[in-house]
């Protein structure tokens, strides 16, 4: 908006018995300074004073029948709680303010004939006296407004008490629209007020934060809407920024496939990003979203323009591994930051667990390694397996400070099992698998470090592939390479029996973990060190005479050769005899 500095004074060569807030008819004296004029135009700010106390400030101004309009006055004045009052041609009082505070707003006042309309302007109390700026704005055909382009940040600054600042943009069809405004400074909060090309209110929000976020605005098409920016309960300036968009046909969107990770910055204060992808019905998303060091918040909304998930965090990253797709089509994902006026840079990566994008193929007791390069990122897996699988899955960071997250989604979506650390491993499982079909595992940093390199596999603990076999009173010895490693070994025992098994670790900075399970993936004991280098299961009973799977990691990530052991503690266990003790018999013919 434009401010007009006319004068700091505006003095009414009178002073009414009544206060104007019990006058039914405007005052008619005339304004002594002529700095500060009567004429109250459209889209400029008049700063003008009330001298002494009872004092009437007058305004004029012209304006056609059905024209409505928005009259701000605000206090600049400590003490000082402005009122006022508008008039028809003919004197009637149209519409006043209904507030008590330091600004008094007349909203959307509609007007009945075409003429010359007045405004008056005193304290509310009647005795105070104080400087105020004022504004006027036609709702139906605003002055001086700047056009928004959907999707790009506007900068603007309110530089004066009172200032409307007016932006105007066209729709061609049916949409829903959603608005961010953010301010420079705590003191300066934010009201953002839509109007139809007619003049008459749709959509209005406020906040006591610095940042300000309107939604679900249904908009017609074929219109021209009006949208001001103001100061909120006070009449504080400063600098802000916003952003206009239509959450159906999004305008400034950039594409954003499913799979890949995509780096960006929110350069303005108050800037949004867009992004723009197709999905289908019943498709399950995992969204993800990682800073440099504001606050992230990300919206989804359907081909509807209708938000479909939402989610905001304080710290540096934030997710959601259920959002649900209603209907085939393309959807429109915000980016921005979360109730902070701050910049920098962010990644992004949408994904479909469900049937995932580029996802890399996983095989069982097979290790794979990659490295997160955007913050933000996902490691995604897909792995084949059949109704009755139990799975263990484990993820190791090698990087410094970074902290594991792991996750197996169902093909349907439906998370099945998942582990969170705040160390640099994390191991999820049993995970039991309802039906034969491929099954989607999601890697993640979790909180803090959010890029670097990792590791993850899997085992089938009832089918294991890549197993060693182990023996009864002979230790056998292996090494941990990696941090996400999982060492299977298989033995066969009689039901009944009770066994003994012992891990040490022999070189390296690995802290031993083992467990037991039986055929069906069922743990039946398991123990871990977080300070020596051996643990031990110490009598831990099998119930059938079958094949058992023990699984050997590292508790503590770290990586380094390894003893393990297993010792019958019944009177027999059974089992296979190793291979170098194995007797042959000769074929007799008779």
């Amino acid at each position: 908006m434009r401010i007009a500095l006319r004068a700091l004074l505006c003095l009414l060569v009178g002073v009414f018995a009544l206060p104007l807030h019990m006058l039914t008819h405007p005052p008619t004296a005339a304004l002594a300074a002529s700095d500060c004029t009567s004429d109250l135009p459209f889209g400029e700010t008049l700063l003008c004073a009330l001298a002494t106390a009872g004092e009437v400030d007058q305004f004029s101004f012209a304006a056609s029948a059905g024209d409505r309009v928005f009259v701000r006055v605000a206090s600049r004045t400590s003490g000082l709680y402005p009122q006022v009052r508008l008039y028809a041609p003919d004197a009637t009082l149209l519409c006043q303010s209904p507030n008590y505070g330091a600004l008094a707003d007349i909203d959307g006042c509609m007007l009945p004939t075409t003429g010359t309309y007045s405004v008056a302007v005193n304290a509310y109390s009647g005795t105070a006296a104080g400087n105020y700026g004022i504004s006027l704005q036609r709702l139906n055909a605003p002055v001086a407004a700047t056009a928004l382009a959907f999707g790009t940040l506007a900068s603007a600054s309110l530089i004066a008490e009172g200032e409307i600042d007016t932006y105007t943009f066209s729709v061609d069809a049916d949409d829903v629209l959603f608005v961010a405004a953010t301010s420079s400074a705590s003191a300066l909060r934010l009201a953002v007020r839509v109007y139809r090309q007619d003049g008459s209110a749709l959509c209005q929000d406020s906040t006591y934060s610095v940042v300000l976020e309107l939604e679900s605005c249904a908009l017609a098409a074929g219109q021209t809407y009006t949208l001001l920016v103001l100061s909120f309960s006070n009449a504080a300036m400063g600098n802000y920024g916003v952003v206009a968009q239509r959450t159906r046909a999004p305008g400034n969107s950039a594409t954003l496939p499913l799979g890949v990770p995509v780096a960006a910055t929110l350069a303005g204060m108050g800037e949004v990003d867009t992004y723009s992808f197709s999905a289908s019905a019943q498709d399950m998303l995992l969204v993800r979203m990682g800073t440099s060091g504001f606050q992230p918040r990300f919206r989804l909304y359907g081909p509807d323009g209708a938000l479909v998930c939402s989610l905001y965090r304080y710290g540096v990253e934030v997710e959601q591994d259920n959002c649900l797709l209603p209907s085939t089509g393309i959807y429109t994902l915000l980016v921005s930051v979360f109730n902070q006026a701050l910049t920098g840079s962010y990644g992004v990566e949408v994904q479909r667990v469900n049937a995932p994008a580029r996802a890399v193929p996983l095989l069982p007791g097979v290790l794979a390694t990659g490295a997160f390069t955007v913050t933000g990122g996902l490691g995604t897996y897909a792995v084949a397996a059949t109704a009755g699988d139990a799975l263990v899955v484990r993820m190791g960071a090698t990087t410094a400070g970074m902290r594991a997250q792991v996750r197996v989604f169902g093909d349907d979506g439906a998370k099945l099992c998942d582990n969170a650390s705040s160390a640099v491993i994390a191991q999820a499982g049993p995970c039991l698998i309802p039906r034969t079909g491929s099954y989607t595992v999601v890697v993640t940093p979790w909180s803090r470090v959010l890029i670097g390199e990792f590791g993850v596999s899997f085992q089938r603990l009832n089918a294991p592939e890549q197993a060693h076999e182990l023996y009864f009173g002979r230790a056998a010895s292996a090494a941990l390479a990696h941090a996400a490693s999982l060492d299977t070994w298989t033995f066969h025992a009689a039901g009944g029996s009770t066994v003994l098994l012992r891990m040490g670790v022999t070189s390296g900075a690995a802290r031993p973990q083992i467990s037991l399970f039986d055929r069906d993936g069922t743990k039946l004991c398991s123990n871990a060190s977080s300070y020596s280098a051996t643990t031990e299961i110490g009598r831990c009973l099998l119930p059938d005479d079958d094949t058992y799977t023990v699984v050997a990691a590292s508790q503590n990530g770290g990586v380094g050769s390894y003893a393990l052991s297993l010792a019958c503690l019944s009177d027999t266990c059974g089992g296979v005899v190793p291979p170098e003790e194995r007797v042959f018999l000769p074929l007799l013919q008779r």
